[in-house]
């Protein structure tokens, strides 16, 4: 079982870009990845930010059996992918690695990387970006 763990401050799961407060802060302090994602509608994106500071930011992220994640790069934010369920290809910096669960994937700032979920599962993940800046480019 995966659990996430972590002590920052917290977004409000239906607009990721809300703060809330300190007395508005959920007080657990941890999750389970499984009990997050079966919150996802069947066929749907599903993104839960579980935790984010000007250093760092944390969301699990479930993509639909098929999905794809269009190339993109975010100029000074790195980013780490691991993979809980599914199976997918991600591209980085021109290369291609097919991921299965216990995998983890880097992508440094500036590398364009993207995602292609494998045509039968949804993928769960775990993401963390770091620094947490809103820097994404599209391809």
């Amino acid at each position: 079982m995966l659990y996430i763990i972590i002590c920052v401050t917290f977004h409000d799961m239906d607009n990721p870009r809300a703060w809330i407060t300190d007395a508005e802060a959920p007080r657990e302090r941890s999750w389970r990845i499984a009990e997050l994602v079966a919150q996802a509608a069947d066929g749907e994106r599903f993104r839960r930010v579980c935790g984010s500071t000007d250093a760092l930011r944390t969301a699990v992220l479930r993509l639909p059996a098929g999905d794809e994640v269009v190339q993109h790069r975010h100029e000074r934010s790195d980013e780490v992918f691991v993979i809980v369920s599914g199976t997918a290809t991600f591209h980085v910096d021109g290369r291609s690695f097919d991921v299965v669960p216990g995998d983890v994937i880097f992508a440094k700032g500036g590398e364009r990387h993207g995602i292609q979920v494998g045509p039968t599962d949804p993928l769960d993940m775990l993401l963390v970006v770091a620094p947490n800046l809103d820097d994404a480019e599209p391809h």
